[in-house]
C-alpha cells in the first residue's frame, strides 16, 4: 500500500540504508543499484516525441516512474496576463504574443514553458499526466529522501551560486524560475518549480542555496510554474 505523505519532508530514503555507498554508473544513464526486486533505480528511456508540435523529450525510469527528463516546452500560445480561471502560458523574459518569437527564445529552448496552474492541469501529451503528490514524492524516496533529493536531481550546471547539483538519476532539474502574480519573472537560474496535481497550489520547488526538496500548498506570490511530466 503506497503512503501519501502530507508533507515532502516526511519521506524517507526506503531505497538506501545507513551508510550505504551510493555511487552510479553514468554510462548509459544506468544505475549499478537495485531495488528490493532487482530493478535498476533508473535507467535511460527512448525519446519521446509530443504529436501536437513534435517536440521531442528525453525520457528516464526512476524506480517505477518513467519521468520527461526535460522541461515541458508545449506551447499553444503566449500570453501577457495572468488568469486564475484560464489557461495561460508563459516564456520567461518574454512579454509579447508571438508565439513563433517566444519559441526562438533562448528562455524557451532551455527552460521550456512556465503554465499557470489552469493550463498545468491539461498540458502533458496523451500518455503522460501531471504529477501528483504520491508521484512526485515516490520520486524523492528513490533519489535518497526529501533533505538530499534536490541535490542528486539538480542539474550540474546553470544553477548559480555554486548551487549545481549531481544529477546521479538523469533527472535534469534546471532553474527555470517563475512568472509573480504581478506579471514579473523571478529567479532564473536561482529557483525551479514544478506544479503537483494536488489542489490548485500545490507545487515542488527546488532552490540552489538547498540540497532539500520542499513541497508547498499555497502560494502567496507564485502565478506560472514549470512542469515535468509522467507516464501513465
Amino acid at each position: 500500500t503506497l503512503k501519501l505523505y502530507s508533507n515532502v519532508k516526511e519521506v524517507y530514503a526506503l531505497y538506501t540504508e545507513e551508510g550505504k555507498d551510493l555511487n552510479f554508473s553514468l554510462e548509459g544513464r544506468t544505475s549499478n543499484l537495485t531495488d528490493e526486486m532487482g530493478a535498476p533505480l533508473f535507467s535511460d528511456e527512448s525519446d519521446f516525441k509530443d504529436p501536437r508540435d513534435n517536440q521531442v523529450y528525453k525520457a528516464v525510469k526512476i524506480g517505477n516512474q518513467v519521468w520527461m527528463a526535460e522541461n515541458l516546452r508545449y506551447l499553444p500560445q503566449v500570453d501577457k496576463k495572468d488568469s486564475d480561471k484560464k489557461s495561460r502560458y508563459f516564456v520567461y523574459g518574454y512579454k509579447g504574443k508571438n508565439v513563433s518569437v517566444a519559441k526562438n527564445t533562448e528562455a524557451y529552448k532551455k527552460y521550456g514553458v512556465l503554465y499557470n496552474k489552469t493550463a498545468a492541469r491539461s498540458a502533458c501529451p496523451s500518455g503522460w499526466h501531471l504529477p501528483d503528490s504520491t508521484e512526485w514524492n515516490m520520486l524523492l524516496t528513490v533519489a535518497g529522501g526529501a533533505s538530499v533529493a534536490g541535490t542528486k536531481l539538480k542539474s550540474k550546471s546553470n544553477w548559480t551560486k555554486n548551487g549545481n547539483g549531481t544529477n546521479e538519476y538523469a533527472f535534469n532539474v534546471i532553474p527555470g524560475g517563475y512568472l509573480s502574480r504581478y506579471g514579473d519573472f523571478y529567479a532564473i537560474n536561482d529557483y525551479a518549480g514544478f506544479w503537483s496535481s494536488d489542489g490548485y497550489e500545490s507545487y515542488i520547488g527546488f532552490s540552489y542555496y538547498y540540497e532539500n526538496v520542499f513541497q508547498e500548498n499555497y502560494r502567496i506570490n507564485i502565478h506560472a510554474l514549470s512542469i515535468r511530466c509522467v507516464k501513465d
